[in-house]
C-alpha cells in the first residue's frame, strides 16, 4: 500500500510538471506559505512596538497620518477604528450567508431543482450585500476616511483576487488529486462554477477575520515569551486554526448531491 501511494502521488508530480495550471498552482501555494511567513514574522516586530504602550488604553493620532489607533474594548478587535468597524461588519454579516446557503437551502434540499440562474442567484444574494451595506450604511469610523481608506474597501478587494486565483487555479487539485468534480447546473470559469466564485468570498471574509482576531488575542496572550516561541506559537496555531477550517468545510459539504469525488483505488486516503 506504501508503495502504491508513492507512486500515486509521483504521477500527480508528474502531471504537474507538464500542466502548466498546476505547475502555477504549486507556485502559487509557496507564495502563501511566504506570506503567512511574513505575516508571523511582522507580528513579532509589532509586539516590540506595543511594548511601548499600554494595552488598556492609549492614543496615538497624526495629523499628516492616514491612520488612526485609539483604545480598543476588546483584546480581540483591532485599534485601528476603521478596521475595527470592517471585521466586525463582517462577522455580523457572517450569520446572514450561512443560515441561507447551509441553514435553508442545503437542509431543505433546495439546490435539487436550481438551475444554472438560481444558483447564480444565491451567490450573489450570498455576496453581492457585503458589499452593499457598507456603502450604503458609512460606519462612524469610515465616514471621515476616504473611500481608498477604508478597511472593508480593502480587505474585500484583497479577498476578490484572492478568491479569484483560489477558485481558477488551486480548485485543480481537488479535480487532479481527489478526482473532484462539480456536477450541478452552472455557468462555469476555467470549469468552476461562477457561484463558487461568489460563495468562496463571503467564506474568505469569514476565515480572514476568524484569524485576524484569533491571532491578536493570541499575540497579547504571548507577549511575554521569548520571540522564537511566540513564532512557534504562532505558527502552530495558524495551522491547527486552517485544519480546523477544513474540516468544517468538509462535514459542510458531506451531504451535496452535486459534488463527486472519484479516488480510484484509493479510497483509504484521507486529506481532511
Amino acid at each position: 500500500m506504501p508503495a502504491e501511494i508513492i507512486i500515486y502521488y509521483l504521477r500527480v508530480l508528474e502531471d504537474c510538471m507538464i500542466n502548466r495550471q498546476m505547475c502555477f498552482l504549486l507556485l502559487s501555494f509557496i507564495c502563501v506559505y511566504v506570506y503567512v511567513y511574513r505575516l508571523v514574522r511582522g507580528g513579532v516586530s509589532q509586539r516590540k512596538e506595543q511594548k511601548r504602550y499600554s494595552s488598556v488604553a492609549y492614543f496615538i493620532s497624526d495629523p499628516n497620518s492616514k491612520m488612526s489607533v485609539s483604545a480598543s474594548p476588546s483584546l480581540w478587535l483591532a485599534p485601528n477604528p476603521s478596521k475595527r468597524w470592517g471585521e466586525l461588519f463582517f462577522l455580523l454579516y457572517t450569520p446572514f450567508w450561512l443560515t441561507l446557503c447551509l441553514g435553508i437551502v442545503v437542509p431543505f434540499n433546495l439546490y435539487e431543482n436550481f438551475t444554472e440562474l438560481e444558483y447564480l442567484l444565491l451567490g450573489m444574494v450570498s455576496a453581492v450585500p457585503s458589499f452593499v451595506i457598507p456603502m450604503l450604511f458609512v460606519g462612524k469610523a469610515d465616514r471621515n476616511v476616504s473611500w481608498k481608506d477604508r478597511y472593508w474597501v480593502k480587505a474585500s478587494l484583497w479577498i476578490i483576487i484572492f478568491s479569484y486565483v483560489g477558485n481558477y487555479f488551486w480548485t485543480h487539485y481537488f479535480f487532479t488529486v481527489l478526482g473532484a468534480s462539480y456536477t450541478f447546473p452552472s455557468w462555469k470559469m476555467n470549469n468552476v462554477p461562477h457561484t463558487t466564485f461568489l460563495l468562496t468570498h463571503v467564506c474568505f471574509l469569514f476565515y480572514h477575520v476568524s484569524s485576524n482576531m484569533t491571532l491578536r488575542r493570541l499575540r497579547h496572550f504571548i507577549t511575554d515569551l521569548p520571540e522564537k516561541i511566540q513564532w512557534a506559537t504562532e505558527a502552530a496555531w495558524i495551522l491547527a486554526l486552517a485544519y480546523f477550517i477544513a474540516y468544517l468545510e468538509t462535514i459542510a459539504i458531506s451531504n451535496l448531491l452535486h459534488l463527486g469525488f472519484i479516488l480510484g483505488e484509493l479510497p483509504h486516503i484521507v486529506f481532511f
